[in-house]
Parts: structure tokens; sequence; C-alpha cells
């Protein structure tokens, strides 16, 4: 285990997809913290949730989370929210991202984010 141990994408509340590499509750850390989370401008924050640090990337409606443990580097989260929403951002998936339900994505984007949080976990910044 890496030290990111959650990604998301999210719309408001809604998390349209996740990959975890833990048995922790993530999704009802990640729908409180999302709660507080104003969309409809570009920024980044940090919110400590449960004994993780959950990292979010907001860009418009749309929102890349990651949790890692309290003494993670914060460069590798927002570096691996970085990738998560460039390949996120690609194709059909922010358009079907406007009106999905919860989960809805997972089977399109969720090996992505795996893909992506295990190369950002073993020290790989970029795709080869």
């Amino acid at each position: 285990m890496g030290p990111i141990e959650y990604v998301a994408v999210a719309r408001g509340t809604v998390v349209l997809v996740s990959h975890q590499e833990t048995g922790a509750h993530f999704d009802y850390l990640v729908e409180d913290v999302l709660r507080d989370i104003p969309t409809g401008a570009e920024f980044k924050t940090t919110r400590p949730r449960g004994g993780f640090t959950f990292h979010l990337l907001v860009g418009g409606d749309l929102v890349f989370v990651c949790a890692t443990s309290p003494d993670a580097s914060l460069h590798v989260a927002f570096q691996c929210l970085a990738q998560v929403k460039e390949r996120f951002l690609l194709g059909s998936l922010p358009v079907r991202a406007q009106v999905a339900e919860q989960h809805e994505l997972d089977r399109d984007f969720g090996s992505v984010a795996a893909e992506i949080m295990s190369r950002c976990n073993e020290g790989q910044s970029k795709e080869s």
C-alpha cells in the first residue's frame, strides 16, 4: 500500500467514480468532506477527516479527490490528482458526469483511476 489510499471524482457530493486500496469506509468520509467544498471555481484544498488527509482539486462542477495518511507528501497527492483530472477530461466522461448517478462511472474509469494511483504510489509521475 502506498501513500495514496483512495482516489475519486465527484460532482458536488455525488461520487461518480472511486478506487481504494484499503477496507476503510472512504465513501462516508469523502461525502462529509465534499459537503464543505464550494464548486464552480478552480482551486486546491486539503481537509483532515477520520485519520486521513483528503486532498481536493476543484475544477468547475467536478472535484478530484484523494486520501492519504496525514504525513504523506502534498506534492505526490496533487500530482496524482492532476493526472486523474487530465485523463478524466478526455473523451465523453465530462459530459456524462453532469447527469451520472453515484458510482455510475466506476466501470468506465475505475481501472484508469487504479492505474494512476498505483503509478503515483510507485513514484512514477507520468505514463510510460
